[in-house]
């Protein structure tokens, strides 16, 4: 296995080691929860195994075998850039693959275990989508010198959306458990500033308001590179969810006390419930993987070299 897993302890280049451990945890906790999508989806979980491979953990599994690539069966190309990573040293593969295409396949694995599927994994998860569409657009930024054009096509597709840092969404971070207890702290506190702008009832609809088009990639907006704060985007249009629940102000009192005590007010508890029981719709996170994909013209030979290994 080592030999054919040659990169298993060598360092991955511009994601540092805590990322790549808390991704590791997170992904093996998906590996043995088979609830949801992963119970009725078996592509989820091999496309997770394999990512677990690529990291170096040791799943027990077969490779998967192959299918038709098209964007109604979109976890396709994630696994054969997988599979072809994990089999880069067979002799087959090597006769299979040109120059070209296994450079692109040395790109896009990476692209899709550290970035794409962590995403796509979490990407359900209303109240972690704030902090989620920060880290993924910082880890591109990350990779920018070591895989422009995965960064550049990638970062280029997030410009479009941005809607979970906006002032009526970002707030939803207040609900999750892993927003760090000062964010969560931080973020009520200029809510609770916001409430004299805020008129119970009377929030205008307006079209959400996001960084703009350049967020991704200007630099004015990442101080010394690091991601902004959520507290950046929350305005008095951050009550929406407050005004879809007919709350007004005499319902805000929690926001003022420490988040320990958060879980003994029932206005608090009724929101709570609402934001973690809401279902996102993330197709359009699929979209975004298929970068340049050149082997479609070689996938009969692939599908065959996939069965025969499988």
């Amino acid at each position: 296995m080592d030999k054919v897993l040659p990169w298993i302890g060598q360092p991955l280049p511009a994601i540092p080691t805590d990322t790549l451990a808390s991704l590791t945890t997170t992904l093996r906790g998906l590996f043995g929860h088979f609830g949801g999508d992963f119970a009725e989806r078996g592509d989820y979980m091999e496309v997770i195994k394999l990512v677990l491979l690529f990291l170096g953990v040791k799943v027990p599994m077969t490779l998967p075998r192959p299918c038709a690539v098209s964007r109604a069966r979109f976890l396709q190309p994630c696994k054969y850039y997988l599979s072809m990573f994990l089999l880069l040293d067979v002799p087959e593969m090597q006769r299979l693959l040109t120059e070209e295409e296994v450079k692109e396949v040395e790109v896009m694995a990476p692209y899709v275990a550290l970035h794409y599927v962590p995403g796509m994994c979490t990407a359900k998860d209303a109240t972690a989508s704030p902090s989620n569409l920060l880290t993924t657009i910082y880890h591109l930024r990350l990779i920018r010198d070591d895989s422009p054009l995965v960064a550049t096509i990638a970062l280029n597709k997030w410009k479009k959306h941005l809607n979970w840092i906006s002032p009526e969404l970002a707030i939803f971070a207040i609900f999750n458990k892993n927003t760090p207890v000062e964010e969560r702290q931080a973020l009520a506190n200029e809510l609770y500033s916001c409430k004299e702008d805020w008129v119970p009832g009377e929030l205008p609809i307006a079209a959400m308001a996001t960084p703009g088009p350049n967020f991704p990639t200007n630099d004015l907006f990442w101080h010394r590179g690091e991601p902004p704060s959520l507290v950046t985007f929350i305005t008095f249009r951050s009550f929406l969810l407050w005004e879809v629940m007919s709350h007004d102000h005499s319902k805000l009192v929690w926001l003022t006390r420490d988040t320990t005590e958060w879980e003994e007010f029932d206005d608090y508890r009724e929101l709570h419930f609402l934001a973690n029981n809401m279902m996102v719709n993330h197709l359009h996170l699929h979209l975004h993987l298929l970068l340049h994909l050149h082997l479609h013209q070689h996938l009969h030979l692939l599908l065959h070299l996939l069965l025969h290994l499988c």
